[in-house]
């Protein structure tokens, strides 16, 4: 190891690239010697030992579990062999895990600002050796090396503690850690037991076991800052805190500073806060009307939730009034194993799983998008208040087959999801992903046009537009795309002419003519629209010039355009002359 007895600008270069990674160090670097902070007149390096475990590292307000002492520095002896350094190394390391651990917090003790430095920098389980170089300045004013300290340091664990004020009035310690990443909501509901205590005196507490929903605890009394913990814990966690009086005083009305005895005399006063959530269940408002609430009963093992062209895999369950009206398999809900939730091949094969595109008209608005919000594997409770989510879909047709055509003020749905496909969009659907959904879609859409509900079918070809609206495609690509975009396009405008919509009739019907100028369906469309919007000349020019020019149309099609044609002109004619009386009343 070089030793730097003089210190002169080239040498004062910055950190490593590698300063501030989190990365594993790889097994040939560890024991390499790093600077972890330079000041003007100290350098602080480190030399891992032995490598940490994981990637988190302590933070300011943390309790630490250390171990550390001053040693002597293995390079003073020049005539010391490799081995016999590693072998000194070796005692150091032994030597140092059986000193006096010490449990300061990190941010409010009396060590000096190297010292946190360097504890910040480690991992659980780490052991390092620590070299401070002091140095001064001599009569030319250039630094040089004044004296040097080591250490070893060994980090065996720490306790969280999170400044949830940012003003250290509370000083949250997480004595056990909760799980998955779900803080609680105001809606979510909990189980939870706390104890507040002043000194030895307890002044709140709770240990019933009764699920409550958080945001029902303040109307129960519960002092807002003990509140404000809670807010801040997850599933399972169990936290302590040290409240100082000034959190109160911020946070507190007046009736529960008196109930707290918060004496606004006595600021030092420091208040005990031990919290245990044994239970969190989320809850989610699916609309945020209190209309439709979700109970996550199991997560789900996953972040992904289905995007809106994904085909879902699934089991669900009915109950209305305590009873069970309705349930795809008998008795609980099956276990897969992983390999089984992953194989779609195996999932199809289930009879009673139930297999939907979220596109697809084929559910209730309710069950859709509640599926919407789940994980895979999750399972959740669905409360609905609200009948008229429920009018559509193969759920909605097994409660109205059960109750004559009525559907219950409240039903409430089990549904266990096991997966979903990967839902593509526009940007990441390769051509033949694009026609395969047109075609599915098609069939929806078409379907809605035989029910007379042009609303719906209007969205869904509008979806199924969306598909083919960025890009120019040519060649074979324009083969395969054009078919299915001019079939959607003329679909969507015929939804428009039956819900009126005479502007987006025109648009649409403009964009079939980019692709085929002489489209009969197109140009008959777009002139009914002009004829609504009383453009009665303009409709006239575009039917003479198809009419007359050679290009072949069918005879029946070709009448057809002919006769409206005549409707136009007698329509325009009609529309001159009451202009005209009009004018001439404005001005007899």
């Amino acid at each position: 190891m070089k030793n730097l007895d003089f210190y002169d600008s080239d040498l004062q270069s910055d950190n490593p690239d590698d300063f501030h990674s989190d990365h594993e160090p790889p097994k040939d670097i560890v024991r390499e010697r790093k600077l972890l902070k330079k000041t003007e007149l100290l350098r602080i390096y480190k030399e891992i030992w032995q490598i940490g475990k994981g990637l988190p590292k302590p933070a300011k307000y943390d309790q630490i579990k250390l171990q550390y002492e001053e040693v002597q520095d293995p390079d003073a002896q020049s005539d010391q062999t490799e081995e016999q350094k590693k072998e000194m190394f070796e005692k150091y390391i032994n030597h140092v895990k059986e000193v006096d651990q010490i449990t300061p917090n990190l941010g409010i003790n009396n060590f000096e600002e190297w010292f946190e430095v360097v504890v910040e920098s480690m991992k659980k389980g780490e052991v390092s050796f620590i070299i401070l170089e002091y140095l001064k300045y001599d009569d030319n004013k250039m630094k040089i090396l004044d004296n040097k300290k080591h250490f070893m340091f060994y980090l065996e664990d720490w306790t969280t503690v999170i400044d949830l004020n940012q003003d250290m009035t509370i000083l949250k310690k997480i004595v056990q850690k909760g799980e998955g990443n779900h803080r609680t909501e105001k809606q979510d509901e909990i189980i939870v037991n706390y104890c507040l205590k002043r000194g030895e005196e307890v002044l709140d507490e709770r240990s019933d076991d009764t699920p409550i929903r958080v945001e029902s605890l303040l109307e129960k009394g519960m002092s807002e800052v003990v509140w404000r913990v809670i807010r801040s814990m997850k599933d399972k966690e169990i936290s302590e805190a040290q409240i100082k009086q000034e959190a109160f005083l911020k946070k507190e009305s007046e009736s529960n500073q008196e109930r707290f005895k918060i004496n606004q005399q006595d600021d030092n006063t420091i208040y005990s806060l031990t919290v245990n959530l044994k239970q969190l269940t989320r809850i989610d408002d699916i609309f945020g009307d209190q209309m439709a609430i979700k109970k996550e009963i199991l997560k789900g093992n996953s972040t992904a939730k289905p995007e809106k062209i994904a085909k879902i895999y699934f089991e669900l369950k009915i109950e209305i009034d305590g009873e069970i009206i309705y349930q795809s398999i008998d008795g609980d809900f099956p276990i897969l194993t992983e390999k089984q939730v992953f194989d779609f091949e195996f999932l199809e094969q289930q009879p009673t799983c139930w297999k939907y595109f979220l596109d697809e008209y084929k559910m209730s608005k309710l069950l859709k998008n509640t599926l919407r919000r789940m994980k895979k594997q999750e399972y959740s409770v669905l409360e609905c208040r609200d009948k008229t989510l429920i009018q559509y879909g193969k759920d909605f047709e097994i409660i109205k087959e059960k109750y004559n055509g009525v559907i219950p003020d409240y039903v409430k749905y089990h549904i266990k999801l096991y997966n979903f496909t990967e839902g593509k969009n526009t940007f990441t659907m390769t051509i033949d992903d694009k026609v395969e959904q047109a075609q599915r879609k098609k069939i929806v859409g078409l379907r809605f046009i035989q029910e007379q509900n042009f609303k719906k079918a209007s969205k869904t070809f509008e979806a199924i537009n969306a598909f083919f609206e960025l890009g120019k495609f040519i060649g074979e690509d324009a083969q395969k795309v054009h078919p299915h975009k001019i079939s959607s396009l003329l679909n969507t405008s015929l939804c428009y002419l039956k819900i009126k919509k005479w502007d987006k009739l025109i648009l649409t019907c403009d964009k079939i003519l980019e692709i085929d100028p002489n489209n009969p369906k197109a140009i008959y469309r777009k002139c009914l629209a002009l004829q609504e919007q009383s453009d009665f000349e303009k409709a006239i020019d575009i039917l003479n010039n198809l009419i007359n020019s050679n290009q072949k149309i069918e005879e029946n099609q070709l009448q057809e355009l002919q006769k409206l044609r005549n409707i136009l002109i007698k329509s325009q004619q009609d529309y001159l002359k009451k202009q005209k009386q009009v004018f001439s009343k404005m001005f007899s």
